[in-house]
C-alpha cells in the first residue's frame, strides 16, 4: 500500500502493522513489479500503526553497509552473514556474484543481526534461503 500523494511503499504484515519498505532495491527483491500496491488516503495510512522495516529477501542479494568493508550475505530474520571471501562469493552467487551487492545506508544497521561468518560453500544456499522466505511477515516474525 501506498499514500496518494507520496511515493512511499508498505506491506501490511500479520500483525496488522505497516512495514517500510527503506528502498526500492528491497522491495524488488520481494516482488516483481507494483501491480499488488494499493493506493490509500492519508487518513487510512495513519490508521495503521507502524512495525518495523521491512529487510531484504534472505538469499536474494549480498549487502554491504556504506561504512563497513564487508559484504554479507542475508538469511532468515535479517540475520547478517559474513561471507569471508571472494572466491567463496563467487560459488555462492556465480561469476557476477560482485554485481549482486547492494550498498546499505548505516541508518538500516538495527534492522539486522549478526549471524556466524560463512567460510564454506557448504554453510549457505542463496537459494533455499530464498525458498524458505515465504513472506515478509514470516522474515519479520510475525
Amino acid at each position: 500500500m501506498k499514500l496518494s500523494t507520496d511515493s512511499a511503499v508498505y506491506y501490511i504484515g500479520a500483525d496488522g502493522r505497516r512495514h517500510a519498505f527503506p528502498n526500492s532495491k528491497i522491495y524488488f527483491t520481494w516482488y516483481s513489479d507494483f501491480s499488488a500496491v494499493k493506493t490509500v488516503s492519508a487518513s487510512a495510512l495513519a490508521s495503521i500503526q507502524l512495525g518495523a522495516n521491512v529487510r531484504y529477501r534472505p538469499g536474494s542479494r549480498m549487502v554491504k553497509f556504506t561504512t563497513l568493508n564487508k559484504v554479507y550475505a542475508v538469511s532468515a530474520g535479517g540475520q547478517l552473514r559474513w561471507v569471508t571471501s571472494e572466491s567463496l562469493a563467487a560459488q555462492l552467487y556465480g561469476p557476477n556474484w560482485n554485481k549482486q551487492i547492494d550498498d546499505i545506508s548505516d541508518a538500516l544497521f538495527t534492522d539486522y543481526s549478526y549471524g556466524a561468518d560463512i567460510t564454506s560453500a557448504g554453510a549457505f544456499s542463496p537459494s533455499a534461503q530464498m525458498a524458505a522466505a515465504t513472506t515478509i511477515s514470516t522474515d519479520l516474525g510475525l
